[in-house]
């Protein structure tokens, strides 16, 4: 999951950046009006990677937990045999 997670981070982090550096642009006056599309566009496609980063992340978060509990099951379970072996 980190080896999917670490590059999409990374490039939702890249549009974030360039959407809001856009909009600050734009509040300045540096970019022409008929970029307008653009700078919505920009927005729209950061804004929804960023969701599915959020979602993966937590996603992520939760199926770790669970595989984490199930072993520390098993690893309990697996003492129990052996210690009731042991008598």
């Amino acid at each position: 999951m980190i080896v999917t997670l670490v590059p999409f981070g990374a490039i939702t982090g890249l549009l974030c950046f360039g959407a809001v550096s856009d909009w600050i642009a734009r509040a300045q006056g540096a970019v022409p009006a008929p970029d307008f599309g653009d700078t919505v566009w920009l927005t729209v496609i950061a804004v929804m990677m960023l969701a599915m980063f959020v979602s993966w992340l937590v996603a992520g978060t939760i199926l770790v937990r669970e595989q984490r509990a199930a072993e520390v099951r098993r690893a309990s379970l697996s003492e129990r045999t052996s210690a009731a072996e042991r008598r």
